[in-house]
């Protein structure tokens, strides 16, 4: 699949790199010819020198050339427009996405995106707050992948000096647990990512990542001896939630805190744009020094405590607010901020910590440090757009933050050389894990006798550079 991207910023050259990750072919825009020229050299991307708002650039890179069209240059009135001039004169179907950081176009584009040729619209607040409500839904203790209509996720477990698991084989393990669950893959030490086999031994610094059902997640924290308590148990009822940012993306996760939650088959993204009805937690407080933020936060949250003042001020703030409350979500513009005030709070009481990211490259860093969930920006959108311009033979793909691995859910193809074949056949490449089977509309971890059949909807782990022999080997194709 062919991909051109429109803006060859950072988060341009980001989002470039993530798809070749992900085997598309993937290409940049750029007017500018001193950073076409440094991006190029520096990440080896193909960077196309012209402006793409000019109709002749799009007719000889874009229109009809490509499959995906994303534009995310800082402006979004040049990414609004360069979608419909590429809806306009494209006679095949093209599929046009526009990062849009601005609310008010965001709200008017809400109902009809397609009025200027959209097809998808990429807010990055907006993104990252999806990614901050699921770990909160989720005890706010690790990453959380959700495999749709499975019930199982893929969290990160990371082992510390006193853990059970220590110097212990993963079939051992699952053994003396007597759980269900699968060690998809596993960060050794913060150096090199694998996909384990049951031979492969953990140590203390492993961080495992598990796809299971969030009750097994639960009772493996409780077995490997990191106890929860009853906040986790009950998946993110958090009775007092303290934010640090009044912007877009703090006001939605503020607005979620204050919604009663709904039916599970609802997206994290339509909770976040309904109205505000009935509180879900005890208490909310947010803290932004913008006296506008805050009077604009005091009107859509009446009850919620507005405290306007910087959050390095501790005279103002004092160390008894974080001990009052059970989780911070560091959600200002300032990455530094984010993580200092993330640190303070679990030094001075609060249990938990969700700080927002820009660079990626901050996350290991973050997680080191002690900060329990650490959301990147760029990162998350970059997952989105790779969800978004998905192959036809894929339903979804999703990156292993900081590897070069993936899960990918896929259908079972009748062409498939999976077909009528137990796994235990090992017809996929090395470094390949089936993780999830789904069929007739039950979910289940396979064993290695497992027999997958046409029609089955499957989650396999691999490494990216896998990628095109295990979709073609499952689904039978040989175009993604």
């Amino acid at each position: 699949m062919r991909v051109a991207i429109l803006g060859a910023g950072t988060f341009g050259e980001l989002l470039a790199e993530h798809l070749r990750y992900e085997q598309y072919d993937a290409f940049l825009i750029e007017k500018d010819p001193e950073i076409a020229r440094a991006v190029s050299e520096r990440s080896g991307t193909l960077v196309e020198t012209g402006d793409g708002t000019r109709r002749s650039v799009l007719l000889n890179w874009v229109i009809d050339h490509v499959d995906a069209f994303v534009a995310v240059t800082g402006s979004d009135e040049i990414n609004m427009v360069t979608c419909g001039l590429v809806a306009n004169a494209a006679k095949r179907p093209i599929v046009k996405i526009a990062r849009i950081r601005r609310s008010s176009y965001i709200s008017g584009l809400e109902d009809n995106p397609s009025f200027f040729g959209i097809d998808h619209v990429l807010n990055p607040d907006l993104e990252a707050a999806q990614t901050v409500i699921r770990s909160l839904e989720h005890g706010a203790v690790s990453e959380v992948i959700p495999f749709d209509e499975t019930g199982f996720v893929l969290r990160d477990l990371p082992l510390s000096e006193t853990s059970r698991f220590n110097g212990k084989m993963l079939a051992d393990i699952r053994r003396e647990t007597g759980l269900t669950y699968l060690i998809a893959a596993i960060h050794k030490h913060g150096r090199e990512f694998l996909v384990p086999t049951g031979t492969t031994c953990v140590t203390a610094g492993d961080r495992l990542y598990v796809v299971c059902e969030p009750d097994t997640y639960v009772q493996l924290l409780q077995y490997e001896g990191t106890r929860p308590d009853s906040r986790e148990q009950h998946y993110g009822q958090f009775d007092r939630v303290l934010i640090m940012g009044a912007g877009i993306l703090g006001l939605s996760v503020a607005r979620h805190c204050l919604t009663t939650r709904r039916s599970p088959e609802e997206s994290v993204l339509s909770r976040l744009r309904t109205r505000f009805r009935k509180r879900l937690v005890e208490r909310v407080t947010i803290v932004d020094r913008d006296r506008n933020r805050c009077n604009a936060a005091r009107d859509l949250f009446p009850d919620a405590t507005i405290i306007n003042t910087d959050i390095r001020d501790e005279r103002r703030l004092g160390s008894a607010i974080y001990r009052r409350h059970d989780v911070l979500v560091a959600a200002t513009g300032n990455e530094e901020l984010n993580m200092i005030g993330a640190l303070y709070a679990k030094s001075r009481g609060t249990p938990r910590a969700i700080t927002l990211l820009t660079h990626a490259g901050y996350g290991s860093i973050a997680r080191s440090l002690g900060i329990d969930v650490p959301v990147s920006v760029r990162t998350t959108m970059a997952n989105t757009v790779t969800r978004l311009v998905k192959r036809h033979a894929i339903r979804n793909i999703h990156a292993i933050p900081g590897s070069d691995i993936s899960a990918v859910e896929m259908e079972v193809g009748r062409n498939a050389q999976l077909n009528d074949k137990p796994l235990s056949k090992r017809i996929l490449p090395r470094d390949t894990l089936v993780s999830i089977v789904t069929r007739n509309g039950t979910s289940f971890i396979p064993a290695g006798d497992t027999v997958l059949s046409t029609g089955d909807r499957i989650v396999v782990v691999s490494r990216n550079d896998s990628l095109r022999q295990v979709i073609r080997k499952t689904t039978g194709l040989d175009t993604f």
